[in-house]
């Protein structure tokens, strides 16, 4: 009798392990299609924009069907925003940046990263335009990702920030500031983009000016 309850007990773990191994083949399966959906759809993202990337064009380069790209994502909106950081680290390598922060001064940091955004200012304001418009999705868990990636890409001037006012900034809400900044800078970007009045240099120069003087301890 213990011969055959040991035997039984033995073959449940064996079919238990066997079941456990293909459940985690198959989650590792799904990860690494959603892996490579997430990086193709990003260069396609940077490429050609929002409204220049279809969902089936993604599977169809994929070689996958598009019902098996709407598993993993149930929208072009919720695919877009699982992109947003990636494709931003497209734009500057986080390597990059974070060896220019560690090898920079303060105000080199940020002319640098002024300088990035004007750069490539069409494509920071395409990311904030369909953030923004996504934020107001009726897919309340998309709307939600949304805001949380624009307010990520907005807020990542807050750590610059609160160095310049450990160094004698004058104390603000760094989290405001940091929108308020990015504001002032697409309004920049928009206006150098608008024709060839203003070069790119004198832009970044008007703006600096602006941002140190504004940084400043009131008189008194």
């Amino acid at each position: 009798m213990k011969i055959r309850e040991l035997e039984r007990a033995s073959g449940v773990r064996k079919r238990a392990a066997r079941t456990a191994g293909a459940r985690g083949r198959e989650e590792g399966d799904a990860a690494g299609t959603r892996q490579q959906i997430l990086e193709h759809a990003t260069s396609l993202f940077a490429q050609r924009g929002f409204h220049g990337v279809r969902l089936i064009d993604v599977a169809r380069s994929l070689g996958i069907g598009k019902a098996t790209l709407y598993r993993y994502f149930t929208s072009k909106q919720a695919l877009f925003v699982e992109c947003v950081e990636r494709v931003r680290f497209t734009l500057v390598p986080k390597e990059a940046r974070d060896a220019a922060e560690r090898r920079d001064s303060l105000p080199d940091q940020g002319r640098r990263r002024a300088r990035t955004v004007l750069v490539h200012f069409k494509a920071y304001r395409a990311l904030t335009h369909f953030l923004g418009t996504i934020a107001e999705d009726a897919d309340r868990a998309v709307a939600a990702r949304a805001k949380a990636e624009l307010h990520s890409m907005i807020t990542n001037a807050e750590p610059y920030l609160k160095r310049l006012m450990d160094q004698g900034a004058r104390s603000a809400d760094s989290e405001l500031l940091a929108y308020m900044l990015w504001g002032a800078l697409m309004g920049a970007g928009e206006r150098l983009t608008l024709d060839g009045k203003y070069s790119l240099d004198e832009v970044l120069h008007e703006y600096l000016q602006f941002i140190t003087y504004g940084m400043l301890r009131p008189n008194g």
